[in-house]
């Protein structure tokens, strides 16, 4: 009888195979946080989080995040099952948050300190008669900002200058200009034509297609818009290839107009010379890593564009060196222009402009 249980243990053994374990192993790795990212806003103290996640070897159990360094107990009350959307600040001056994942073993992740992505300072309220706005151009000389408004949607048909306060000083008819200055409606390829100002003129990449073919293209097209609103010239975008995508995030650098594309991942400045003609720099190439940005705006304090591309990013204007952080996401229609101290997006559902602050 001996042999025959010694002989069904061998062969229940073999059967197990390297599967069987004398032992259970006891579960002793940690969870790893490997992304939080969120926002705060002026006078609230509520952080928004946009993205929390974490691995584990076996499987993730519960996520806190606290204003402490100190590692929490895995039997702390504030832990949750999925990750939380917002976290309750102690006080407006709370800079730091400390993202942690937890196992059913108890293992608790190494400490994580994240800042906020940005945080929204001040919301101004588009003026009357404005309903939705395409893009908008800081002033320098004047701090103000120009806005590529329409009445109630696109495509824009004016230039509405305001304060910082949302009040409107000026209103420049543009009945008249092209056809192809559209935005973001159907058949028009969910562009939206960007807007830049030299001091003087207004530079409106084109946002629509050229429908005269048996395929629509896409019109490769910036337009010069006099001071009173008068159309002056059109240009092709240097930054695009003829037929192929749309100038994005044309801005103003005291100098010259910058200016990327829809299809590529270069970076090209030019001006307007005396006959008329553009003198166009040497595009960078595949400055980016991906296609197109959302839009630009120039610090003049420190020589670089500010680029609104996954996040903020900032390039020397001079040696076209990169940095910033990427991976959040910004509010509103991903257009807007930096003032010098804050960031400004167009918000078309709210219809506002929101003044973003970047650590």
């Amino acid at each position: 009888m001996r042999k025959e249980f010694v002989l069904a243990m061998l062969l229940l053994l073999a059967g197990c195979g390297r599967s069987f374990e004398w032992f259970p192993q006891e579960d002793t790795k940690a969870p790893v946080v490997t992304a939080f990212v969120y926002h705060t806003e002026s006078g609230s103290l509520t952080a928004t989080i946009e993205r929390f996640s974490a691995t584990d070897n076996v499987a993730v159990s519960g996520y806190l995040v606290s204003e402490s360094s100190a590692p929490p107990s895995s039997t702390d009350s504030g832990w949750t099952s999925a990750p939380p959307s917002s976290h309750a600040l102690a006080s407006a001056e709370s800079k730091t948050l400390y993202a942690w994942a937890r196992d059913a073993a108890g293992n608790v992740s190494t400490v994580k300190g994240f800042t906020p992505a940005y945080s929204l300072q001040k919301k101004v309220a588009f003026p009357s008669g404005v309903g939705w706005v395409a893009d908008i151009a800081f002033d320098r000389g004047s701090s103000t900002f120009w806005l590529l408004a329409g009445t109630s949607g696109p495509p824009p048909n004016a230039l509405v200058k305001i304060d910082a306060n949302g009040q409107k000083l000026a209103t420049v008819d543009g009945v008249s200009w092209p056809f192809y200055i559209g935005g973001a409606k159907a058949g028009e390829g969910g562009e939206t034509s960007s807007l830049a100002y030299d001091g003087r003129n207004f530079w409106i990449s084109s946002a629509g297609y050229d429908n005269s073919g048996p395929v629509p293209v896409p019109k490769s097209e910036i337009y010069l818009i006099l001071a009173d609103g008068s159309y002056y010239a059109t240009y092709p975008c240097p930054a695009t290839s003829e037929g192929k995508g749309f100038c994005q995030g044309l801005v103003w650098d005291g100098t010259s107009i910058w200016a990327t594309a829809s299809d590529k991942r270069n970076l090209v400045s030019f001006h307007l010379l005396p006959d008329a003609t553009l003198s166009i720099g040497t595009p960078s190439a595949d400055i980016w890593g991906s296609d197109g940005v959302s839009d630009m705006g120039f610090d003049s304090t420190s020589g670089r564009l500010m680029v609104l591309k996954d996040g903020l990013l900032k390039v020397d204007s001079l040696t076209l060196s990169l940095s910033g952080s990427r991976s959040f996401t910004l509010p509103g229609s991903g257009k807007g222009d930096w003032d010098g101290s804050l960031f400004w997006v167009v918000d078309n559902v709210s219809k506002m402009l929101l003044g973003l602050s970047f650590p």
